[in-house]
């Protein structure tokens, strides 16, 4: 069975209809053609009517038909996205909200859905095609605009509505840039404002399109709210708020100019919780970080966009010393790795890295043979990366132990002038420490990574490391 296809003929059936006059058949004819997009675009008191009217029917309505009776929810899924739309035409279709909130979402390698409005999809194909243009999103990956699924579009065809879809341009731009990421929007966050080649455009509208927050506000959907507009229609929307007394959603300013769309866009991305770049600020960055819940994903993000200062934070407290490494005696640490910071910072072209062996009682340490590998492939300036296991208990024997150390560095370190040589004291049990320390050969570097942690989540408060250096005599 084809969808039904809406067409302004089709809408103009109940053309200057208002609520008040509209009957309820004709009501529950409305609600059951556009389904889930009912609960979204259609004024409350015609879903009330349509609801009235059902209820006296012989029917038996499924869970999800019911809920097209009900207002429009808002979920955060990975690549939602909310359009906020005007009703331009309020005196033709008084039956429509005079503001109302499309929920969209962005899929990746798939073809725009094709139900939703071609003037919709040819903004979306513009938003794609600017932020491809600009290393916004990856260029060799493609992406499609869907509707909610809440909306059921699958069995409502609105490719024909020819309603103004330019503003939705910026939620559209925040909602791909998510997407990249695999992320998911903070709720309450919202944006209306159109993009040219002079950058932010002005759109009409505004006050209705708050209003529609300012709804869902009251119904308790979130306990604030952000709109993003033109810097140059806030103060207006800013006054229309406060004279009716709106409480809860805070105007933003887009601001003019052509700059990149990212600079453009920066303060409303962050708002959506989009992950900072790597030229974000630093406090920017670290609180993102620390925000994110897969650990996973934290070390992802803590790899490519906050590692790099890090590593040029080292290199410049190394020029301050006057330390020049060749070899580096590490032992890695389960989580951000102090060895890996070492080995970029420094510079260095062999590595010894002393694995202690498996206790059932504690995390598994990566394979020796993993470990190699993976630093091969992530450093390919590494020359040598030579491995040593070792178990630390009580009963182990410390000269023993020693012995077992010093041998091993001492076939590591043959030939090398020691002064090129630094032994890092920073991961590993405080046994451990204590004999790498007494392995060290005078003239090389000890040294020492300290930095804060947070202490909800374990995670090491970025930029703020403390590298200590010390040769030892």
């Amino acid at each position: 069975m084809n969808a039904p296809r809406i067409t302004r003929e089709w809408l103009d059936q109940w053309k200057g209809i208002t609520v008040e006059d509209m009957v309820p058949g004709a009501a529950y004819q409305l609600v059951f053609t556009l389904k889930g997009l009912a609960r979204y675009v259609l004024e409350p008191g015609i879903l009330n009517k349509a609801a009235d009217y059902l209820g006296k029917l012989p029917l038996k309505v499924s869970p999800r038909s019911s809920e097209w009776f009900q207002p429009g929810e808002l979920e955060c899924r990975i690549g939602s996205c909310w359009a906020l739309l005007a009703n331009l035409e309020r005196e033709r279709y008084p039956w429509l909200r005079s503001g109302f909130i499309l929920p969209l979402q962005w899929k990746s390698g798939c073809p725009h859905h094709p139900h939703l409005p071609r003037k919709l999809l040819e903004v979306a194909d513009d938003v794609i095609y600017r932020l491809k243009e600009q290393k916004g999103i990856p260029e060799d990956r493609s992406w499609g605009l869907h509707p909610d699924p809440r909306l059921n579009l699958d069995g409502v065809d609105l490719s024909e509505i020819d309603w103004e879809f330019e503003s939705a341009w910026v939620s559209l731009a925040g909602g791909l840039f998510l997407a990249g990421w695999q992320g998911v929007p903070r709720a309450g966050i919202f944006a209306s404002a159109g993009f040219g080649e002079d950058g932010i455009k002005q759109v009409d509208g505004l006050v209705e399109k708050a209003e529609a927050v300012v709804e869902l506000l009251d119904r308790r959907r979130f306990t604030s709210a952000q709109l993003f507009v033109c810097e140059s229609q806030a103060k207006e929307l800013r006054s229309h708020l406060e004279a009716k007394n709106f409480a809860g959603l805070e105007v933003a300013e887009l601001p003019a100019g052509k700059n990149t769309i990212k600079e453009i866009l920066k303060e409303y991305l962050y708002a959506l919780e989009v992950p900072p770049d790597k030229d974000a600020p630093q406090e920017r960055r670290g609180e993102y970080f620390l925000r994110i819940p897969s650990r996973r994903e934290a070390q992802t993000y803590y790899r490519g966009h906050i590692f790099p200062d890090v590593v040029c934070k080292l290199q410049e407290k190394c020029r301050e010393n006057n330390v020049e490494i060749t070899h580096l005696v590490s032992v890695p640490s389960l989580g951000y790795s102090i060895t890996e910071l070492l080995i970029a910072g420094l510079q260095v072209r062999k590595l010894l890295l002393i694995v202690v062996q498996e206790d059932s009682k504690k995390p598994k340490s990566p394979s020796m043979e993993k470990e190699r590998e993976r630093l091969q492939r992530e450093f390919p300036h590494l020359e040598e990366i030579s491995l040593v296991k070792i178990r630390l208990s009580c009963s182990e024997d410390r000269d023993e132990l020693l012995r077992q150390l010093r041998d091993s560095c001492k076939d590591f370190l043959e030939n090398v002038d020691p002064r090129r040589v630094a032994f890092d004291l920073t991961s590993g049990p405080k046994m451990l420490t204590l004999l790498l320390y007494d392995c060290c050969p005078p003239g090389a570097v000890a040294l020492c990574v300290m930095t804060d942690f947070d202490e909800e989540t374990r995670r090491p408060q970025p930029f703020t490391e403390v590298f200590y250096f010390w040769r030892k005599e």
